[in-house]
């Protein structure tokens, strides 16, 4: 059995769109990261990368998305 360790605990897409939603579901299959968070300027979108599993949560305002991040 291989243990694979994650290489970041958080990462901040910024734009859920179809390339910030690719990356975000990559992240979240190849298990990259810890957590992903997505920043959208429109809720619907973060809504929808939601439901289809790119990231876990996201916000309108980038600062809550960022903080604490370890890749942007």
């Amino acid at each position: 059995m291989v243990f694979r360790r994650t290489l970041f605990r958080r990462v901040a897409i910024l734009g859920t769109g179809l390339i910030g939603g690719s990356i975000g579901l990559a992240m979240r299959k190849e298990k990259l990261a810890g957590q992903v968070f997505g920043h959208s300027r429109q809720e619907t979108s973060i809504k929808t990368a939601i439901e289809m599993g790119a990231i876990e949560d996201g916000a309108i305002e980038k600062k809550k998305v960022v903080n604490g991040a370890d890749l942007v």
